[in-house]
C-alpha cells in the first residue's frame, strides 16, 4: 500500500473573484486570509466584528498532483479527505466526485476512473454554512433553540449544520464560522484487499493476563485466503490465524493475549504502560496492509449501585473507585487546525501539573485530533467524551439523523482504543435545557412533540446504538447532567451542573449545599493577567466596563441585575471577599485571587464529601482565544491564580478546615491506594507572626478515602471574635515528609486585619532558573510574582507567606540576572 500526502501548494479564492491566494492545509479560510493580511487580527479589541462577513461567502480551495503509469496501475486509488468544513463539493480534473457536509467526519473517494497520468486537478468548493443553514431553518418553517449562539434568536443555524457548534459563539468564544481543509488529505493506492479499522476489545483482564479480540474491517477486491498476524511492542504474537475473506466487505476477528500485563492507570496512581499491537495481513507474496493502535491494559466501568443516599456515580478503574478530579475542555484555537501537538501538550501538561486525572471534552466543541488523545494515553488523563451537541435541540430532517449516524460510527470507532477513552455522554445541557429554559413555552404543541421525538431518536437510539455497535463495553450517558438515564438532574445521583455560584448568584459555601455524586460543571470567572489583556486591548480600553472589555465578555446576567454582564459579576464577586482595588491592573490579578478562592472551596467540600461526591470537573481549564472567562490558564498557556490554586487543592493528600461555632474539624482526604500514617500539626498564628496555638498528633488516613483528622474546640488564646486576626495551618507530615498543609482563615480576606507587608527577596540563578526566595515581616496574602513581558509559569504563585518564614519559586527563563531584577513584579494583596 502507498500513500500520497496533499497537504502542500493549495490556493484559495472568494467564490466570484478572480484573484487567488497561497492557503495552508490544514487550515481554514480565516487563518488563510490573516496570512495575507485581507483581514485584521480577529482576536484584536472588536476586529471579530470586521469578520463577519467571511461567513456569508463561499470559498474555492484549488491544488494539483501528478500521478505516474505505476500509481495508474493499482485495482484503487482512494482519495482520503480527514476533515473537511463543512459543505464542500469536491472537483477532480472537473468530475464531481464528492458532496460533503459534515465536519466531524472523514471523506473517503474511490477516484480511480477519474485519474490520469500526470497532472490532475483538485477543486473544492465550500458554501456558507451560515446561508445554507438559513435556508435549511426556512424549509422547516421555525428557529430550534440553539440558546447559545451568539445571532438573533430566528438566525441560530447552528443546529441544522454538523459543525462545531462553538464556531458560531458562546458565552465565552467569539463568532467566527470557519469553512476549509482543516483536517490531512492524502491519497490512498492499493491493491487487493486493505484493513479499514481494527478494534482491540478486551475479553478478560486480571493481574496474569490480558485477553483480547482484534477485530478488523476489511475491504476485499476479490475472493481470498489471508493470514492475519499479531505483533506486540514489534514483537510477532506465536499463532498466525487464517480466514478466508470474500469480495467486499468482512469482518475478521483474531485472538490474542498478554502475558503478566502491566496496568494502566490514571496521573497519580500508577504508571501508564502503552502497548504497540499491529495487525498485519498476508498472501503468498508476502504483507499487504497493517494497522495498529497503542492500547493501555485497564478495566474501567461507571458504577451505579443504590446506597442510603440515591445511586452512586463513579469510575471504577481496575477495580478501584477513583475520585475524577479535573476540568471541562474546550479547543485551545477557535481556528481548530492551529491547535498543533506542542500547545496539545502544554494543556495536557497542564492538567497532569495540577493532579488532574480526568477532563471532559465538552459537546459544542470538536471530536479532537489523534494527538489529544494519544497524549492523554501517555500522562494517564482520562477522558468524558461528550458526541458533539450542547445547548440546542435537533432540526427532524431524515438526512440530518443519517448524517449523526455516521458521524456517531466514525468517531466511536476512531476513538475506542485509547485507554484514555471513558465513557460516551450524548449531550451537553440539552435534556435541562428542553425541561427548564422555557423552550417549549415558544413552540405549538405539535412542534414541541416532533422536536422531543427528535431528541429521543438521537440520544436514546442513534447514539447508544453506535457505542453498543462498535464500543459495547463503554458506559453510556444520554445527556450530562441528569440523575439516571432519562430524568433531570438531582443532587443524589448522577451528574450536576452545579452553576448555583456564577448563574445563581450565590456565595462560595453554597458548594457545600448543592454538591451531587459528580459535579461535572460548576465554575467562576475571572480577568487575565494584564499580559494578557494587552494582547487584545490598548491602554485607552483598560476599565472594567470600557467597550472593549464589554466585547469580550459573553456572559451576560439580567435576571441578576438589570444590564448586567459577566464583567461586572466577576466584580461583584470579587468586592464579597476582596476589597476592590483603584487601578484596573490590580483588579485583573485581584479578581484572579476571587476566583481562585472558589474553586478552592468548591474541591474542597466536593473531595471531602467522597465517597457521596466521587467527580469534581470545573468549568473550564482553557480559552479559545485571548479572553475573560471562567478559564484558569489563559489562551497563551499563563496560569491564572485559580490554577495554582486547583493544583494544590488536587493533590494526593488534602487538607481542609471546617469551622462550626467554637469547634474546627481537619479533614485529611487521601486518593493514595496505600494506607497513609504521619503527624498532624495544627497551628494557629496572629497576623504578626505570634504562635496562638499548636498540636500534633499521630493520624492514620485510610487509603481512598476522606476523614476529619482531628476535632477540637477552638483554644481559650483564640476568641471567637478575634477571628479576622487569626491564621490557621495544618501539615501532613510522614517519614519527615511534608504530604500537605493548609493555610486557612476563616474570615473573609477583606475581613482581615491586614497590615501592610514588607517583602525580602534574593534570586539565585541556577541551570536556566531562577530561584526566588521570599520573606515577609507579617502574613502577606496573595504574593503574585509575574515577569510582565513573558509567557511563563511559576512554580507556585498567588500564594499566602506566615511571617517569618522563606517560601522559594522557581521560573524558567533565559533572562541575565540584571534583565531579571529589571523585569520581575511582585505585588501583595495587604499593599493595595
Amino acid at each position: 500500500m502507498k500513500r500520497k500526502s496533499l497537504n502542500t501548494h493549495w490556493e484559495f479564492r472568494q467564490v466570484g473573484t478572480n484573484l487567488w491566494y497561497n492557503a495552508e492545509v490544514p487550515g481554514c479560510v480565516h487563518t488563510d486570509l490573516l496570512n495575507h493580511e485581507l483581514i485584521e487580527n480577529p482576536f484584536y479589541r472588536k476586529n471579530e466584528l470586521k469578520c463577519q462577513w467571511v461567513e456569508n461567502q463561499d470559498w474555492e480551495y484549488k491544488t494539483s498532483f501528478t500521478l505516474n503509469e505505476s500509481d495508474l496501475s493499482k485495482q484503487n486509488i482512494e482519495l482520503n479527505f480527514e476533515g473537511l468544513d463543512t459543505y464542500a463539493s469536491v472537483y477532480l480534473n472537473d468530475s464531481l466526485v464528492l458532496n460533503a457536509d459534515n465536519m466531524f467526519i472523514s471523506h473517503i473517494v474511490q477516484i480511480k476512473p477519474f485519474v490520469k497520468a500526470g497532472n490532475n486537478d483538485l477543486r473544492i468548493v465550500f458554501k456558507s454554512p451560515v446561508r445554507l443553514g438559513m435556508n435549511k431553518m426556512k424549509n422547516l418553517g421555525y428557529a430550534v433553540p440553539a440558546t447559545n449562539e451568539i445571532a438573533p434568536e430566528d438566525e441560530r443555524t447552528n443546529v441544522f449544520t454538523r459543525k462545531a457548534p462553538f464556531h458560531f459563539g458562546w458565552d465565552w468564544g467569539p463568532r467566527l464560522v470557519t469553512s476549509g481543509i482543516w483536517r490531512p488529505v492524502n491519497i490512498t493506492f492499493w491493491e487487493s484487499s486493505k484493513i479499514r479499522d481494527v478494534f482491540f476489545r478486551p475479553v478478560e483482564i486480571n493481574e496474569n493476563i490480558a485477553k483480547y479480540t482484534a477485530i478488523a474491517d476489511i475491504t476485499a477486491e476479490k475472493d481470498q485466503d489471508l493470514e492475519f498476524i499479531i505483533y506486540i511492542n514489534d514483537k510477532k504474537y506465536p499463532h498466525t490465524v487464517k480466514h478466508s475473506v470474500l469480495k467486499g466487505s468482512n469482518t475478521i476477528m483474531v485472538d490474542f493475549a498478554i502475558n503478566e500485563p502491566e496496568l494502566w492507570w490514571t496521573n497519580g496512581l500508577g504508571n501508564q504502560p502503552l502497548y504497540d499491537i499491529r495487525l498485519e495481513t498476508r498472501d503468498e507474496l508476502g504483507t499487504i496492509d497493517k494497522m495498529g493502535s497503542r492500547i493501555g491494559i485497564r478495566t474501567i466501568s461507571m458504577v451505579q449501585q443504590p446506597d442510603q443516599f440515591g445511586t452512586s456515580f463513579y469510575i471504577e478503574l481496575n477495580g478501584v473507585p477513583v475520585f475524577m478530579k479535573g476540568a471541562n475542555y474546550i479547543p485551545g484555537d477557535i481556528f481548530t487546525s492551529r491547535v498543533d501537538k506542542n500547545k496539545y501538550e502544554n494543556l495536557i501538561d497542564d492538567a497532569v501539573a495540577a493532579n488532574m486525572n480526568m477532563l471532559r471534552v465538552w459537546g459544542g466543541a470538536i471530536y479532537e485530533n489523534d494527538e489529544f488523545y494519544n497524549l492523554c494515553d501517555e500522562k494517564g488523563i482520562l477522558i468524558w467524551q461528550d458526541f458533539m451537541f450542547a445547548c440546542a435541540m435537533q432540526p427532524p430532517f431524515t438526512e440530518h439523523l443519517e448524517n449523526i449516524k455516521r458521524e456517531a460510527a466514525y468517531n466511536v470507532k476512531r476513538l475506542r482504543n485509547h485507554p484514555s477513552l471513558a465513557l460516551w455522554c450524548g449531550n451537553n445541557e440539552n435534556l435541562m435545557a428542553w425541561n427548564g429554559w422555557g423552550w417549549q413555552d415558544w413552540y405549538s404543541p405539535d412542534v414541541n412533540k416532533t422536536l422531543w421525538e427528535t431528541y429521543e431518536q438521537i440520544f436514546y437510539t442513534i447514539l447508544p446504538e453506535a457505542v453498543k455497535a462498535h464500543d459495547p463495553d463503554k458506559f453510556y450517558w444520554p445527556s450530562s447532567p441528569s440523575s439516571d438515564y432519562k430524568s433531570l438532574a438531582n443532587t443524589t445521583s448522577g451528574d450536576v451542573h452545579d452553576w448555583s455560584i456564577w448563574f445563581g448568584d450565590e456565595m462560595f459555601a453554597n458548594y457545600d449545599k448543592t454538591k451531587g455524586r459528580f459535579v461535572s460543571e460548576y465554575g467562576i470567572q475571572s480577568f487575565p493577567e494584564m499580559k494578557t489583556i494587552k494582547s487584545f486591548a490598548k491602554e485607552g480600553d483598560y476599565g472594567i466596563h470600557t467597550d472593549v472589555m464589554n466585547h469580550r465578555q459573553r456572559s451576560n446576567l439580567p435576571w441578576i441585575v438589570p444590564g448586567l454582564n459577566g464583567n461586572g459579576h466577576i466584580e461583584r464577586y470579587t468586592e464579597r471577599y476582596f476589597k476592590l482595588p483603584v487601578k484596573f491592573e490590580d483588579f485583573t490579578w485581584v479578581s484572579m485571587l476571587m476566583q481562585a478562592k472558589g474553586l478552592q472551596d468548591a474541591i474542597e467540600y466536593h473531595r471531602r464529601s467522597r465517597p457521596y461526591t466521587m467527580g469534581s470537573l470545573y468549568w473550564q481549564i482553557n480559552d479559545c482565544w485571548p479572553a475573560i472567562s471562567w478559564s484558569t490558564v489563559d489562551y497563551f498557556g499563563n496560569w491564572k491564580a485559580s490554577h495554582y490554586t486547583v493544583k494544590k487543592a488536587f493533590e494526593t493528600f488534602m487538607l481542609s478546615y471546617e469551622l462550626n461555632s467554637d469547634t474546627i474539624s481537619i479533614y485529611a482526604v487521601s486518593d493514595s491506594l496505600k494506607k497513609m500514617n504521619g503527624i498532624l500539626i495544627s497551628e494557629a498564628f496572629s497576623l504578626n507572626g505570634d504562635t496562638l496555638y499548636t498540636d500534633s498528633i499521630p493520624v492514620e488516613v485510610s487509603p481512598n478515602s476522606a476523614m476529619v483528622a482531628h476535632k477540637f474546640a477552638l483554644p481559650d488564646e483564640i476568641p471567637n471574635d478575634s477571628l479576622d486576626d487569626v491564621i490557621f495551618r495544618a501539615r501532613l507530615v510522614s517519614d519527615e515528609r511534608f504530604l500537605a498543609e493548609k493555610i486557612y482563615h476563616a474570615a473573609l480576606p477583606k475581613e482581615l486585619n491586614l497590615s501592610l507587608v514588607t517583602l525580602k527577596d534574593t534570586i539565585r540563578q541556577d541551570q536556566g532558573k531562577m530561584h526566588i526566595t521570599l520573606s515577609a515581616n507579617a502574613f502577606a496574602k496573595g504574593v503574585y510574582l509575574s515577569l510582565p513581558e513573558h509567557d511563563c509559569n511559576f512554580s507556585d504563585n498567588f500564594f499566602d507567606l506566615l511571617p517569618g518564614e522563606e517560601k522559594t519559586v522557581t521560573v524558567a527563563t533565559d533572562l541575565t540576572m540584571e534583565k531579571m531584577r529589571e523585569a520581575l513584579l511582585i505585588k501583595v494583596y495587604n499593599n493595595l
